[in-house]
C-alpha cells in the first residue's frame, strides 16, 4: 500500500501553500499565494490545496469569510550557530515532530509550497531527510528572501539538500538563488507573478472616493527599500510646474518608523497638502485607486518581480520605473514605459513631468504595456507553471538551466 503523504503521477494528494507569517492579503506574496490557491487548474491538477500559515497556537483547519482554506501550522525556526539555543530546539521539535507528522497525514499533504521561504522551513526538511515525510518540498523565492538564505550553515544545507524544486519569481532573482550554490540550476525554475484581467477590475471603491483631483500613485510597503523618499523628493521638483497634480503612496504600515518618516520628509520639503498616505489599503481596492491615476511610479531599490507593475498594467496606466531586478523584464523596452536609475530623484521627476505634459503617450505607453502583460503574464500560465513544477510533471516553467528568457 503506497505512503498517502507521497506524491506521484495517477495519484491525489494534498498541496499546502505556506508562508511563515499570518495570511492577511496586505502584501504581494500573499496576493500570489490567494491566485495559486484559488486558480490552479483543479482538471489537470486534481489535489485540494490548503493555504498554510505560521502560527505559534492554532493547528489545523479553518476557512475565512471568503471561502479559502488554510492550515494553522507551527514550524519554528532553529537558531543561528551551534550553541545551547540548539539543544532547547532539539526538546522543542521533539515535542512537536509528532504533532506535525500527524497534521501532514491527517490532510494527506504530499506538496508543501514555501512560499517566502525562511529558515521556518527546516523542520519540514529535517522530517523528510529522516524519512519521516515522504511528500514533496518546493521553495517558492519573491524577493529579499533569497538574503536569507546562509550556504555556509548546517540548516540551509539541510533544507537544499531536502528540496524538490525551487522557483523565483524572475530570472533575475533565479540567477540569484543560483549564486547560493546551494541548490543546482536545473531545479531552479522561473515561474512569473500572473495577474487575472477579468478579476482586476474596480470591484470595491477607491478609498480616495469623493476626492477630486489628479494624482500619481505609487503602491508598495512603507520599507526604505521601496525608494518612497526618492519619489517625495522627485515629486517636490514636479510639483511647481504641475500645481494641481497630487501623490498618492499606498501601502502596508509595516512597523510605522518609515511610514512616520516619510511624512516628516513630505512636510519638509513643503509637500502638505498635495502627498496623500494612505496604509493597509486592502487589496480589492487597489483597481479602483490605480484606474484613477494619471499614471504609476514605482521607485524601488530593489524589486524581484513587482506584481503591482502588472495591476498598473491591467488598468491600463503608464509606468515609471526603476532599472532593478526584475522589472526591465516587465518593461522590456522603452515602448512599454520609463525606466530610470534607482535612487536618481532627478531622473525620475524628469521622467514623470515629460508623461504629465503628454496626455497622449500616457494612454500609448499604458495600452502597450497592458498588451503585452496580458500575453506574457496571465495568472493561468503563473498556475499551470506552479502546478507542473509542484507535482513534478514536465510541463512549460522555465529552468534557469535553459536558454536565458
Amino acid at each position: 500500500m503506497k505512503d498517502s503523504a507521497h506524491p506521484d503521477n495517477n495519484q491525489l494528494t494534498g498541496c499546502m501553500l505556506y508562508v511563515p507569517w499570518q495570511f492577511d492579503m496586505l502584501g504581494g506574496v500573499d496576493v500570489v499565494v490567494d491566485r495559486i490557491a484559488s486558480g490552479m487548474d483543479r482538471r489537470s491538477f486534481p489535489c485540494r490545496i490548503w493555504i498554510g500559515e505560521q502560527d505559534w497556537i492554532k493547528t489545523g483547519e479553518y476557512h475565512d469569510k471568503e471561502g479559502r482554506a488554510f492550515i494553522s501550522v507551527n514550524l519554528p525556526a532553529p537558531p543561528i550557530g551551534f550553541n545551547l539555543g540548539w539543544l532547547r530546539y532539539a526538546v522543542t521539535f521533539g515535542r512537536r515532530a509528532g504533532g506535525l507528522m500527524r497534521l501532514l497525514s491527517q490532510y494527506g499533504i504530499g506538496v508543501v509550497n514555501c512560499h517566502f521561504p525562511t529558515a521556518n522551513v527546516y523542520p519540514l526538511a529535517l522530517l523528510k531527510s529522516l524519512g519521516l515525510w515522504r511528500g514533496r518540498l518546493v521553495l517558492s523565492f519573491h524577493g529579499s528572501d533569497v538574503l536569507e538564505v546562509k550556504p555556509g550553515q548546517h540548516l540551509w544545507r539541510t533544507i537544499a539538500g531536502a528540496t524538490d524544486a525551487v522557483t523565483a519569481v524572475s530570472a533575475s532573482l533565479a540567477r540569484q538563488v543560483a549564486e547560493t550554490g546551494l541548490w543546482p540550476i536545473e531545479k531552479i525554475h522561473v515561474v512569473p507573478n500572473g495577474i487575472d484581467f477579468e478579476k482586476f477590475t474596480p470591484d470595491r471603491p477607491s478609498p480616495l472616493e469623493g476626492s477630486n483631483f489628479r494624482y500619481v500613485l505609487a503602491v508598495g510597503n512603507f520599507v526604505p527599500l521601496k525608494g518612497h523618499d526618492v519619489l517625495l523628493d522627485a515629486f517636490s521638483k514636479v510639483a511647481a510646474r504641475h500645481p494641481d497634480m497630487h501623490l498618492v503612496l499606498a501601502g502596508g504600515a509595516q512597523k510605522g518608523d518609515w511610514l512616520a518618516h516619510l511624512k516628516k520628509c513630505a512636510a519638509e520639503l513643503g509637500l502638505d497638502g498635495k502627498i496623500h498616505f494612505l496604509a493597509d489599503v486592502p487589496h480589492g481596492q487597489i483597481p479602483a485607486l490605480v484606474g484613477g491615476a494619471e499614471l504609476f511610479a514605482h521607485p524601488s531599490h530593489r524589486e524581484a518581480m513587482g506584481l503591482v507593475l502588472l495591476e498598473a498594467a491591467a488598468m491600463g496606466r503608464a509606468v515609471v520605473a526603476t532599472t532593478v531586478g526584475g522589472i526591465p523584464e516587465i518593461i522590456a523596452s522603452p515602448d512599454l514605459g520609463r525606466l530610470v536609475p534607482p535612487g536618481d530623484p532627478d531622473q525620475l521627476a524628469k521622467e514623470i513631468d515629460a508623461l504629465l505634459d503628454d496626455a497622449p503617450l500616457r494612454n500609448s505607453l499604458g495600452d502597450r504595456l497592458r498588451t503585452s502583460v496580458q500575453s506574457r503574464f496571465s495568472v493561468r500560465s503563473m498556475n499551470d507553471a506552479y502546478g507542473h513544477v509542484l507535482f513534478g510533471r514536465h510541463g512549460d516553467s522555465t529552468c534557469i538551466a535553459g536558454p536565458s528568457p
